[in-house]
């Protein structure tokens, strides 16, 4: 970079000024990985000096006599007056001067070093050629001994005076060319400015399928990372509301666009099932491609679904669509006055090899339930049926998850140190996993109490909320648009208006038991009813109305252990609806 900074400005410097430094760091433990997914460093287990031919999960000579808790050394580029964090240990690889916007110097330097990457002589290649050839007569003029011009007239614009002639005489250079009065003669125009395309620019969406209507086909990918880079230079932003994102700074003849699927609170992250497991801990990443040429505009991508449910393409249409449901939850819960989710939230993908198909699409999808809020929420996503896998499934499952994790948060704002949700849900919940009585029943088990093992109960309250926030979320984002699902041996389908979501909570049965329904005591329309002021079908017996979610997180506050705990926090702060609240949750069977 000095050399080419010397061979464009015409100067003799030592050294060019260091604005990043390119180095390594060896994390030890979890807590170290955490730490630098903290700082926003961009990590690669291969040197940066390398160019990738074709992506993969990992670098294998990066883990080569590596033990099997331990991670490798993970290279990035770091501003100069970057604060290196106590405690891990790092190297600084090579002192590096980066230019954010000086496509000329970048352009010297890969050529200087025969990195210029596009394979071809382009324009700017041979700007510089002829660049060079006026600079070295420039700086022959200046040396001791060089020619002494006289004294001549100012012939004024566009003349010159000729020595033969004594006389002013019209320049006359060649198209491209300039008269240079200091060397005597026509030297070539200085290049253009570079082009403001240079600056990457770009949309990223993921394909909904049949989930559109209210959503578009090709929806938005919102607030989500992205990152360019050449080499050592590494540009970040995030995209806005519509998808499109725009980088800072130039990248000249080449660039790697990258999105890493994670916003300010949420990264989506895969359960690794072999090497690269420091990976966990870091948002799944896409390279989306490797641009060239003077024009990065329009770099535009769509995620979609593989061929299967197991592909790598698959997966990161799931991290798409999980990112987009996070931030509607989120909005959902701001927009009614609710505790908000955790920050920094991260989201699993479990690896195909950890899953099973032991149950239908419908409850793969839409009564899965891991949430575990010690570790974080985990997306079950194989299935022989791609096509049952459906955006509006995806985000039925992701928010009624994220359902859980918002009752968490609720329990922990109660402060009263009784943790009903590690205490009971969970217990219960993991009790019912570990169960072998029937597969059937693997997700919430069969409903009937078991000493301090297993309380229905509180699963019941707490997928209530859940199942109601997934379905809510669905209606919220794909509305009338939603593609229908079957529950309850019913199919339920969207039309007149109304979301297939709405038309399931509001007509859950709870009377309908095996083989069509499995989880018939969890009240999945019990939410929905408290709010609304419509009457359900029989047996349901709905007169109640008028609450609201802020109201109903109150109930969730008291932290109830039982049914009639949760329906006597509802009744006292309506009492007058306290009847009618009773018929309701008689009719649910509690």
């Amino acid at each position: 970079m000095t050399q080419a900074y010397n061979y464009i400005h015409g100067t003799n410097i030592q050294s060019v000024s260091t604005t990043h430094f390119y180095v390594k760091f060896k994390p030890q433990t979890v807590s170290d990985l955490n730490k630098l997914d903290s700082l926003d460093l961009e990590l690669y287990d291969y040197p940066l000096d390398r160019e990738v031919i074709q992506d993969g999960d990992y670098w294998p000579e990066a883990y080569t006599g590596i033990g099997p808790n331990e991670y490798p050394w993970l290279y990035t580029v770091v501003g100069s007056n970057f604060q290196f964090p106590s405690g891990i240990s790092y190297q600084i690889l090579a002192s590096l001067n980066i230019p954010d916007d000086d496509p000329t110097l970048e352009d010297r330097a890969f050529f200087i070093t025969g990195n210029t990457e596009c394979g071809e002589t382009t324009s700017t290649n041979a700007s510089i050629s002829e660049n060079e050839a006026g600079e070295r007569t420039a700086k022959e003029q200046q040396k001791p001994g060089g020619v002494v011009r006289p004294m001549v007239p100012d012939c004024g614009e566009g003349y010159h005076w000729d020595y033969t002639l004594r006389q002013c005489v019209e320049n006359d250079c060649p198209n491209g060319y300039h008269w240079d009065d200091s060397q005597g003669q026509c030297v070539p125009d200085p290049p253009p400015p570079p082009p403001t395309n240079l600056y990457p620019h770009g949309m990223i969406n993921y394909k909904t399928y049949n989930d559109y209507g209210v959503i578009p086909p090709s929806a938005p990918l919102k607030y989500t990372r992205i990152v360019a880079r050449r080499f050592f230079k590494i540009d970040k932003t995030y995209t806005d509301a519509n998808g499109n994102f725009q980088l800072s700074k130039r990248f000249p003849r080449k660039v790697t666009i990258v999105v890493k699927f994670k916003t300010s609170t949420i990264s989506v992250r895969q359960e690794p099932s072999n090497f690269g497991l420091w990976k966990r801990w870091f948002p799944i990443k896409k390279n989306i491609g490797t641009y060239r040429g003077n024009n990065l505009q329009n770099l535009n991508y769509e995620f979609q679904k593989g061929s299967n449910s197991k592909k790598v393409k698959t997966r990161r249409w799931l991290a798409a669509v999980a990112i987009n449901t996070t931030l509607e939850t989120k909005d959902f819960l701001s927009s009614n006055s609710l505790i908000q989710l955790p920050d920094k939230l991260p989201i699993y993908l479990s690896p195909p090899n950890q899953q099973t198909q032991s149950e239908t699409a419908e409850y793969d999808f839409i009564k899965n339930s891991r949430f575990d809020p010690l570790t974080s929420v985990y997306l079950d996503w194989v299935t022989s049926d791609l096509n049952s896998m459906t955006t509006s499934k995806v985000t039925m499952n992701i928010a009624q998850q994220l359902g859980l994790v918002y009752l968490w948060k609720v329990n922990e704002a109660s402060n009263n140190n009784v943790n009903i949700y590690g205490n009971n849900y969970v217990n219960s919940i993991s009790y019912a996993y570990n169960q072998s009585y029937s597969i059937k029943y693997v997700r919430f088990g069969n409903g009937i109490p078991y000493q301090n093992f297993y309380n229905p109960d509180i699963i019941a309250m707490f997928q209530a909320f859940a199942q109601h926030l997934g379905h809510t979320i669905a209606t919220r984002i794909y509305g009338s648009g939603e593609t229908g699902f079957q529950l309850q041996g019913k199919s339920w389908l969207s039309s007149g208006g109304i979301s297939s979501s709405s038309k399931y909570l509001e007509g859950f049965d709870p009377s309908i038991g095996e083989p069509n329904e499995l989880f018939k005591w969890i009240p999945v329309g019990l939410i929905n009813d408290l709010i609304d002021s419509n009457s359900d079908q029989p047996p349901v017996v709905d007169n109640v109305s008028g609450f609201t979610y802020a109201e109903i997180q109150l109930a969730y506050y008291t932290e109830p252990v039982y049914m009639i705990n949760f329906k006597n926090a509802l009744k006292a702060i309506k009492p007058l609806q306290a009847t009618l609240i009773d018929q309701l949750f008689t009719s649910y069977g509690y």
